[in-house]
């Protein structure tokens, strides 16, 4: 039982010992970093592969009017970009962004009508919503098709509120 409690203290001795200031340190600065949002195009190539993958959003070299083009993107990079926008809107002003979703019409707690891209993440079970306003002449969608969506960012005011949405957007419908 002595040996066996003389075993247990040493493991335990050995176990807080290994971490050392510079372990601790370095797990602040780790933990501070990735707590930091970063800008659009920051996530969409890791430092280590300089190489784009096929499933992240970087700007097609036929198409340079757009600055971030998410319809090439995984469901989990359009997802987490969408929600950037909604924590760091002013990174995305005055930016043109496409992006693929479904199309939702619908009226709000005041009344007041509009349409969004509704994009989904990897699982399905979560969704975020991207306001986009039609430029004039565009036919509107129907619900709960599948649509091409390229607008200009903008933050705006709504009943006292932010709120960000795509104006001036083309809509198209995505080729299946």
């Amino acid at each position: 039982m002595k040996t066996s409690f003389i075993f247990f203290a040493v493991c335990l001795l050995f176990v807080f010992s290994s971490c050392s200031s510079k372990t601790k340190g370095n797990a602040i600065v780790q933990n501070d970093a990735a707590s930091k949002p970063t800008a659009p195009t920051d996530i969409m190539i890791a430092d280590n592969n300089p190489e784009p993958q096929d499933n992240m959003a970087v700007p097609q070299d036929n198409d340079t009017d757009v600055d971030l083009d998410l319809t090439k993107a995984s469901a989990t990079i359009v997802y987490a970009q969408v929600f950037n926008m909604l924590v760091e809107p002013e990174e995305y002003e005055g930016k043109k962004i496409r992006i693929k979703g479904f199309s939702n019409f619908y009226t709000n707690d005041f009344g007041d009508t509009g349409y969004s891209c509704i994009v989904m993440d990897a699982t399905a079970c979560c969704a975020q919503g991207l306001e986009f306003v039609p430029v004039a002449g565009v036919t509107k969608p129907k619900d709960d098709q599948e649509i091409i969506v390229t607008g200009d960012f903008e933050m705006y005011q709504y009943h006292g509120y932010d709120s960000f949405r795509l104006n001036n957007a083309s809509v198209q419908l995505a080729k299946k």
